[in-house]
C-alpha cells in the first residue's frame, strides 16, 4: 500500500505543476508552432526545380480548410490544363492548398489568398500531404500568372 502511495505522490508531483502551467497559460492550454522562413523563389526555373509538380491551372473558390503553419489554409480545386512536372494527370481536377504567409494567430494571407481569383496560373506544388492536399511551394512565388509558352521553365 505504501508503494502504491509513492507512486502516485510522485506522479502527481510531476504532472501536477505542468497541468498548473498549462491552466495558468493566457488563454488555457496552448499549441506551439514555429513559422516558416520562406526562401526566395523568385526565379521561375528555381521554383520549378524545387517543386514536386509544375501545372497550369483554374482554381476554384475555396470549398474546405485544412491547418497549416498554426492556421486554417483554404483548399481550392484547381482544374489542371497542362502538367509541366510531376505526377498528375493533364485535364484533371486535383486539390491545393494556399500555404499561408504568416502563421499562429495572424492573418493567413495578408495579400489576398494566391488562388482566390479564379483565373488560369502557373502553380509551383509540394507533394500530397496526407489528406491527399497539395501546397504551393511558398506563399509568395508559388502561383502567378501563365507566361507565354517560350518562356516557361522546364526539365531541361
Amino acid at each position: 500500500m505504501r508503494g502504491r502511495r509513492a507512486g502516485s505522490l510522485l506522479l502527481i508531483a510531476v504532472i501536477g505543476p505542468l497541468l498548473a502551467a498549462c491552466t495558468l497559460a493566457p488563454g488555457g492550454l496552448t499549441s506551439t508552432y514555429q513559422c516558416a522562413d520562406w526562401a526566395d523563389l523568385s526565379d521561375p526555373q528555381l521554383a520549378f526545380d524545387t517543386a514536386d509538380a509544375v501545372v497550369i491551372g483554374t482554381p476554384a473558390a475555396s470549398h474546405a480548410t485544412v491547418p497549416m503553419l498554426g492556421v486554417d489554409a483554404a483548399v481550392h480545386e484547381v482544374s489542371v490544363r497542362d502538367v509541366l512536372k510531376g505526377d498528375v494527370a493533364p485535364d484533371s481536377t486535383i486539390e491545393v492548398a494556399s500555404t499561408p504567409a504568416s502563421c499562429g494567430d495572424g492573418e493567413p494571407y495578408p495579400d489576398g489568398d494566391p488562388l482566390g481569383e479564379e483565373t488560369e496560373l502557373l502553380l509551383y506544388l509540394t507533394t500530397p500531404s496526407a489528406l491527399g492536399v497539395r501546397g504551393l511551394v511558398n506563399p509568395y512565388q508559388g502561383a502567378g500568372p501563365v507566361p507565354d509558352a517560350g518562356d516557361l521553365p522546364s526539365a531541361g
